[in-house]
Order: C-alpha cells, then sequence, then structure tokens
C-alpha cells in the first residue's frame, strides 16, 4: 500500500512540474517574440552642425544592423557579406524641429566624386499605420507593400562639416548634397517627395544635416565612429511626410551603407538595417507623436520602381515566435495528458489489488 501511495505521489508531483514548466516555456516564448525597441527623446534645440557636445545629456539606444536574408529573391542582387555593425540613435524635439543623430561604428571612407566609397545611411519613419519596418514591407515578403513609409536618404556628396539638405522648392530632391526627403511602400517602390505633382502637390525639402567622422584625420581605413546629424520640422504638410504632433509616439527605422562592401564600393542590395528588431518607437517630449498619413487619393498613390533594396530588409520570425509557442504549448500539454492518465491507471490498478 506504501508503495502505491509513494507512486501515486510521485505521478502527481511530475504533473504540477511539466505544468508549471510548461507555463514559463510559454511565457518565455511570447516575451522573446520581438524585440520593443524604444528611445526617449529629449526636450531641446539642437545645433545641427556635426558637433555632438549638444547630445551628451541625451539618452541614446544602441542598435546592432544587419544585413537582410535575400534567400527567395532571385531576380535581386545578392550583395557582399558584412558582418553585424554597432549604431546608436538619439532624438530631440523642440516647439518646432525633429531632430535625429545616427552614430556608426565603422571606419573612415570617403570619396567626393563617387559616394558608393562614401558611407551612405537612411532614416526611416512610419507614415500608414500598416507599413511594415522593411521600407513598408514584413519581413515574411518584401516585395508586398503595406503603406507608406518617410525615408530620410543620405548619399553623401559633399564634404564633413557643410549642410547638406534644403533642396529645390516643391520637391524632396536635393541635387547638391544628396540628403533626399523621399517615400516608399516597399523596397522596390522609393521616390522624391512631390516627384508626381499631382498626387502630392505640395512635396518639400526642408530636412537638413551634416556629417562627420571622429577619425577623418586618420585617412581611409581609420577606425572611429560615423556622426549623421539631421533635423526636420515636425509640420511640413507633405503627404509623403510623416507629421508630429504633441500626443504620443512615432515609429523609426535605420540603415546604413558601407563602402568597404566589395571593389565597386556599396550596393544598393548590401545596407545593413535595424529592421530586423522590428520598428523603434521613440517617446517624443511632451508627448508628441507621428500622425499616419494616408496616401492621395486623387492620382497616383505609388511611384516608379526604383533600385531593389535601397532600404530596409531584414527579418524576424515571420509569425512573430506565435508558431514556436503553440508547439511549445502542445508538447507540455501532450505530456501533463500522459502523466495523468498514468495516474488514473495506477489508482485503478490499486483498487483492484485493494
Amino acid at each position: 500500500m506504501k508503495s502505491w501511495t509513494s507512486t501515486l505521489s510521485t505521478l502527481r508531483w511530475a504533473t504540477a512540474f511539466v505544468a508549471a514548466f510548461a507555463l514559463i516555456l510559454v511565457v518565455g516564448a511570447a516575451g522573446t517574440a520581438s524585440a520593443d525597441l524604444s528611445v526617449d527623446a529629449a526636450e531641446a534645440t539642437i545645433t545641427v552642425d556635426g558637433d555632438t557636445s549638444d547630445w551628451d545629456d541625451i539618452t541614446g539606444l544602441d542598435v546592432t544592423l544587419a544585413q537582410p536574408d535575400y534567400t527567395g529573391y532571385d531576380d535581386w542582387d545578392e550583395p557582399n557579406p558584412l558582418t553585424d555593425v554597432s549604431s546608436t540613435v538619439k532624438v530631440a524635439a523642440d516647439d518646432d524641429n525633429l531632430y535625429v543623430l545616427f552614430e556608426v561604428d565603422d571606419d573612415y571612407d570617403f570619396n567626393i566624386d563617387d559616394h558608393s566609397f562614401s558611407a551612405a545611411l537612411a532614416v526611416m519613419f512610419l507614415i500608414d499605420a500598416e507599413a511594415g519596418p522593411h521600407m513598408g514591407s514584413e519581413d515574411d515578403d518584401f516585395e508586398a507593400g503595406l503603406g507608406m513609409v518617410d525615408i530620410w536618404h543620405w548619399e553623401l556628396d559633399c564634404a564633413a562639416g557643410e549642410m547638406s539638405g534644403g533642396g529645390d522648392a516643391g520637391s524632396g530632391n536635393d541635387p547638391d548634397c544628396n540628403l533626399d526627403d523621399e517615400f516608399a511602400t516597399d523596397p522596390e517602390e522609393r521616390e522624391d517627395d512631390g516627384d508626381d505633382p499631382v498626387a502630392n502637390p505640395n512635396g518639400e525639402n526642408s530636412l537638413a544635416g551634416v556629417w562627420e567622422h571622429t577619425n577623418s584625420a586618420g585617412g581611409a581605413g581609420a577606425d572611429g565612429t560615423w556622426i549623421f546629424e539631421m533635423s526636420r520640422p515636425l509640420q511640413t504638410g507633405d503627404s509623403e511626410d510623416a507629421q508630429f504632433t504633441a500626443g504620443g509616439t512615432a515609429q523609426l527605422a535605420l540603415a546604413y551603407w558601407d563602402a568597404d562592401e566589395g571593389a565597386e564600393g556599396w550596393t544598393d542590395t548590401g545596407h545593413q538595417t535595424s529592421a530586423e528588431e522590428g520598428w523603434i518607437t521613440v517617446n517624443l517630449p511632451g508627448g508628441a507623436q507621428e500622425t499616419p498619413t494616408t496616401a492621395p487619393t486623387d492620382g497616383p498613390t505609388a511611384a516608379p520602381t526604383a533600385t531593389p533594396g535601397d532600404l530596409p530588409p531584414t527579418g524576424s520570425s515571420p509569425d512573430g515566435g506565435g508558431l514556436a509557442t503553440g508547439i511549445v504549448l502542445l508538447i507540455a500539454i501532450g505530456a501533463v495528458a500522459v502523466i495523468s492518465g498514468a495516474s488514473v491507471v495506477f489508482m485503478r490498478a490499486r483498487n483492484r489489488v485493494a
């Protein structure tokens, strides 16, 4: 009788242990489904000059940038492989402007005659609420545009310390220094704001920036950090821009092109991005928020096809961890059921013997 009781007690403890372990696994799987990165923006007025001293007391977010996985995209140019790169983003705002500092730890390369041999970058904000962090797409299909995003796209055609941006009125194109205000719906749909005046008669390019490198004096290949400092008015009246107003949050993504990617510099698809982490939530001071804007309805809503991969793709789990969580749960339930069934069998056998 004592052995039956002992066996039954053991089975009951085993059932409780499996159930508790299953709960831990399920909660853990759900908790790691997405990165949920965020950064608090400071209330400050920044002088955009490439000098980061006015950012010293502002907390940033460290972000690892990684190359996208182009498996299954046979018509896209395969990039040369690059290792992940470390970056930091800081955001500030005042009553008029939004300021972004994007720093990337990488060696110095700059060629005034060919920007493919210089660093390049993009900062992207959500416009349409449904848009994914891969230039409007999600990581399960880079070619399926879900909504519009606002892109600050910068290829370095002017020297360090020189003001870039502020292009022609009525256009998002900056013809001089190539800091362009653009929009996209997926990685193959990218165009300057206002390029189609019928769809968007209010395209503008007040976006401005200055770049520096902490070790430019060391010459090509010198280790250091790229400094990309930018600003733009909170409100532009441009439907192809994210509009920032008091009351909430903005959604941000980052991309970087490395001049050391290959013998011909960087390629369009060779960039490294933050998109694998999903959208980065920016909590603006005073509750400033990005107001999603709908694409124009009285004309074309998509730009002509651009070179694939000009911004994000990277991907986290396509199902956000839901499939793995479900499998763990089913296995755990099965284990509990087996042990519970064994308990019943032992109980009945004990009763018969008694």
